[in-house]
């Protein structure tokens, strides 16, 4: 009979830990893959185009290594380093090097000159036309007040990514929640929602001024 308060609380909290259902995983339904390690790819630097493979022409390309930390490296056919992208996230569509960055909440959209690499970020209307069927929420949406973003999610499931238009650092950012379903995956602004609830989109650390949270409100 003493144990029984106990083996209710224990049972609570295991029914709350599968009510939460996180689901991790790599990448979430983005229309192309990730660029694997050991993948070579070449750059025409005339007409500013990607493509898989080596340039048959020219005999150039680079190859994906595994750098220092998580970031990755390319090296030439002379197993030199050439270039990193410092993203998370890198793939090649439509003639494009387009990567992302979990520290930016940003995609960009990568060229090489010489030896210099430029990364320019991609527009709000580029986004929005890569991420077809995406919910598209902006830093600069959530209120100045609370930090709050209310939504409506309707039948179904909704996927959500969260777009940093500021100048704002999101390096250990994740969501959370204590009452709404969701998955999330290793890309820090994508989420699909399941259930209605609020979900927590904040820093690993204690928020702060530089470092607040946000908050979503699905209805």
């Amino acid at each position: 009979m003493y144990n029984t308060p106990m083996k209710k609380l224990s049972i609570l909290l295991i029914l709350s830990i599968f009510s939460l259902s996180v689901f991790a995983a790599d990448f979430p339904p983005l229309k192309f893959s990730n660029i694997n390690l050991n993948k070579k790819i070449s750059y025409n630097q005339d007409t500013d185009k990607w493509s898989y493979g080596a340039d048959k022409q020219s005999g150039n390309y680079f190859v994906k290594t595994k750098g220092f930390g998580d970031v990755p490296d390319y090296i030439n056919q002379d197993k030199e380093f050439a270039f990193n992208t410092s993203c998370d996230y890198e793939a090649i569509y439509d003639g494009k090097f387009l990567c992302y960055s979990n520290a930016d909440l940003k995609f960009y959209q990568i060229s090489l000159s010489e030896n210099d690499v430029i990364k320019s970020p991609l527009s709000e209307e580029e986004i929005t036309e890569l991420l077809s069927g995406y919910k598209i929420i902006k830093i600069s949406d959530f209120t100045k007040s609370t930090n709050a973003y209310k939504m409506k999610k309707g039948m179904g499931s909704q996927k959500v990514f969260i777009y940093n238009d500021t100048d704002k650092s999101f390096e250990d950012y994740t969501f959370t929640s204590g009452n709404t379903k969701f998955s999330k995956y290793s890309l820090n602004g994508f989420v699909t929602i399941l259930s209605d609830g609020m979900i927590q989109f904040s820093s690993e650390n204690h928020p702060t001024s530089e470092s607040p949270w946000y908050v979503i409100l699905v209805r």
